[in-house]
C-alpha cells in the first residue's frame, strides 16, 4: 500500500514539474520512480526523455537501451508501448537524430495509431526535412483526433505553416486566416499565447515584415522577459534591418539567458561581424560549434568570416560543412550558394556557375537576384557582390 502511494506521489511531482518546465525536479522524482519500480520500462523511457533534454545523451541513450531490454521480462499493453516509441523518438528528435526519430513516431503509431501527439512530432520532422505533403497528411491526421482546443489551434497554424512552404498559400493569406482563427484562444494561457506568437513572427518574417515581428516579440517580453526565443527572434529582424547594435545586444540577452544555446553564440558572432567588429567573432562562432559541432549556420557564418578575411579555401570548406550538416533545405542552399562564391573567388568560374545553376534549379529564390537580396539582406555584402557577378553569367 505504502509503495502504490509512493509511486502515484512522485509520477504526480514528476508531471508537473515537467509541466512548469524544471525539469532536474522532474528528473529528481523520476530518479525515485526507478528505484521504486526498477523493472519498469514505462519509468526507464520518460528518464531517459528528461535526460536528452538535459544534454546528457549517454546517460539517455542507456535509460532507453535499458527500458527497451526489460520489454523481453515485463509485459506493458500497447499504449505503453507507444509511449516509450514517443519518447525515445523525441528524444532523438532532440539529439538531432531525425532519421532514428522518424522510426520510432511510425513504431509509436503502430500500437496507437489515435495518439494526435505522435502524429504531430512526425509532422515537424517531415517539415524540417521539407517533405511538406507527408506533415500536412500528419497534421490532418492529428486534428482528426480529439484533441484539447489549444493545442488544435497550434497545429492549424502549423499546417498552414506547411503549406506556405509548399507554395499552396501566399504568407499573408495563411497569416489573416490563422489570426482570425486564433483570437479565440489568445489569452487562455501564456504557454499557447507565446507558440502562437511564434507562428505570427514565422508568417511576418516569410512576408519580409521586420517592424511587426519587433513588435511582436516587444509584446512578448514585456510579460516574460526571460524567453530568449523572442530575443533572437527580435535579433534577426534587427540585423535583416541593419541594425546590428540592437542585433547585438537580443543575441546577448539570449545567450546570457540559455548559456547552452548554440544558435545564440552563432548569431551573436554573425552580428559582430556584419558591424565590422571582426576581433569579436571568431570566439563566439567557435563557442557555437562546441556546443552543437553540427549546427549547419555557425558553419556558414564561419565561411562568412573566413571570405571577409580572403582564406578563401577555409570559406569553401565551411561552406561545404554547411551542406553536409543542413538538415532541411533552406540551409543546403545556403551553403551551395556560398560554395558557388566562393569558387568564383578562387577562380573556378565555371564550377561556380554550375553550382549556381543548380540552386536556381532548386528554389526559386535564386531565379532572381534582386529576391535573392531582399530574401538575404543579412548576408555580407561581398558576398551578395560576387552572387550578382555569378548571377549574370550563369546563364
Amino acid at each position: 500500500m505504502l509503495k502504490t502511494i509512493q509511486l502515484h506521489f512522485y509520477q504526480l511531482r514528476a508531471g508537473l514539474a515537467f509541466m512548469n518546465g524544471n525539469l532536474q525536479t522532474t528528473l529528481k522524482a523520476i530518479d525515485r520512480l526507478v528505484d521504486l519500480e526498477p523493472a519498469s520500462p514505462d519509468f526507464w523511457s520518460w528518464r531517459g526523455r528528461i535526460h536528452s533534454q538535459l544534454d546528457e545523451a549517454e546517460k539517455a541513450e542507456k535509460d532507453f537501451e535499458r527500458a527497451f531490454d526489460l520489454l523481453h521480462y515485463v509485459a506493458v499493453d500497447n499504449n505503453t508501448l507507444s509511449l516509450m516509441y514517443l519518447r525515445r523518438g523525441w528524444a532523438r528528435n532532440y539529439l538531432s537524430q531525425f532519421d532514428d526519430a522518424l522510426v520510432d513516431y511510425s513504431e509509436s503509431l503502430k500500437y496507437n495509431p489515435e495518439n494526435w501527439d505522435t502524429y504531430q512530432c512526425r509532422a515537424a520532422i517531415y517539415g524540417y526535412q521539407r517533405e511538406f505533403a507527408k506533415g500536412i497528411a500528419d497534421y490532418d491526421s492529428a486534428l482528426q483526433i480529439g484533441i484539447p482546443i489549444e493545442n488544435q489551434y497550434l497545429l492549424i497554424g502549423r499546417k498552414l505553416m506547411l503549406q506556405v512552404e509548399m507554395g499552396i498559400k501566399e504568407a499573408a493569406t495563411a497569416l489573416n486566416e490563422y489570426q482570425v482563427l486564433s483570437r479565440f484562444v489568445l489569452g487562455r494561457s501564456s504557454y499557447f499565447d507565446n507558440k502562437i506568437y511564434q507562428l505570427y513572427i514565422y508568417f511576418y518574417f516569410k512576408m519580409h515584415d521586420y517592424e511587426q515581428v519587433i513588435a511582436i516579440c516587444n509584446h512578448v517580453l514585456k510579460k516574460n522577459p526571460k524567453d530568449d526565443s523572442f530575443y533572437i527572434n527580435r535579433g534577426l529582424a534587427y540585423s535583416s534591418l541593419k541594425n546590428n547594435p540592437a542585433a547585438i545586444a537580443d543575441f546577448e540577452v539570449a545567450r546570457t539567458l540559455a548559456p547552452k544555446n548554440a544558435v545564440a553564440f552563432n548569431n551573436l558572432g554573425y552580428s559582430y561581424l556584419m558591424a565590422g567588429e571582426l576581433e569579436r567573432v571568431s570566439d563566439y562562432l567557435e563557442q557555437a560549434l562546441q556546443l552543437d559541432p553540427e549546427l549547419a549556420p555557425a558553419y556558414g557564418s564561419r565561411g562568412h568570416f573566413a571570405f571577409v578575411k580572403g582564406e578563401y579555401t577555409q570559406a569553401l570548406s565551411d561552406f561545404q560543412r554547411e551542406r553536409e550538416f543542413a538538415h532541411n533545405l533552406q540551409f543546403e542552399n545556403y551553403g551551395i550558394g556560398g560554395e558557388a562564391i566562393t569558387r568564383y573567388q578562387l577562380g573556378q568560374i565555371e564550377e561556380a556557375k554550375a553550382l549556381w545553376r543548380t540552386l536556381r534549379e532548386r528554389d526559386e529564390a535564386y531565379r532572381s537576384i534582386d529576391r535573392f537580396k531582399k530574401e538575404n539582406t543579412w548576408s555580407e555584402p561581398a558576398l551578395l557582390v560576387v552572387a550578382q557577378l555569378i548571377d549574370e553569367t550563369a546563364d
